[in-house]
């Protein structure tokens, strides 16, 4: 069913989205949920720019500058691809 895509699918952003922000801040992360905050992950500003940027380019999708200083966490990332 539809649902169990939707499971598979945002496992597979998720692991998407720890290997973007392991390739922004240049080091490796341990284990991410959609409630880890990005700044406790070493998030600063400009890395946070560069997550949208390859988020954008990586899904087809544009996210506004309002909304992307909205994304505090990796569920909130992981919204705007939905």
């Amino acid at each position: 069913p539809y649902c169990g895509y939707l499971i598979t699918r945002s496992a597979e952003i998720l692991d998407q989205f720890k290997s973007f922000v392991e390739r922004t801040q240049g080091d490796s992360l341990g284990t991410i949920c959609s409630s880890s905050r990005l700044r406790d992950m070493g998030q600063d500003s400009l890395e946070a720019i560069e997550l949208v940027m390859l988020l954008e380019e990586e899904f087809e999708i544009s996210v506004s500058e309002d909304d992307a200083a909205s994304i505090q966490t990796v569920g909130d990332a992981i919204r705007f691809i939905y």
